[in-house]
């Protein structure tokens, strides 16, 4: 089972690693890592214990995006024709755009 602080543990690992590779293509100005969980509760009673409520909290990780703000669009630009389609941990790295508004606002959603 993965706790809660392994799964944080793993996703600032990832957005340093991606941060590494996109200072590559120009001046990153920000890197956000956005993910979606779902957080699953169980309760039971346990008669070894006394009937004690036990709780069981898992975490499961739906999807994970990170979101990488460049000083100028030419090095956006050049970020995503050198890294979309390339395998990322046996999965394609897709790339898409998010509007400076939704930027400036925090509006970081599932894009793709």
């Amino acid at each position: 089972m993965v706790t809660a602080a392994e799964l944080e543990q793993e996703r600032d690992e990832i957005i340093r690693d991606v941060k590494e590779e996109m200072m590559q293509f120009g001046e990153v100005q920000e890197i956000v890592g956005y993910d979606e969980r779902v957080r699953l509760i169980k309760n039971f009673a346990c008669p070894m214990a006394n009937e004690v409520i036990v709780s069981y909290k898992i975490f499961v990780l739906l999807y994970f995006q990170i979101f990488v703000c460049y000083a100028n669009e030419d090095m956006a630009e050049e970020a995503e024709k050198q890294v979309a389609g390339r395998m990322f941990n046996h999965r394609m790295i897709v790339t898409g755009y998010l509007s400076e508004t939704k930027w400036a606002a925090r509006q970081f959603e599932r894009i793709l």
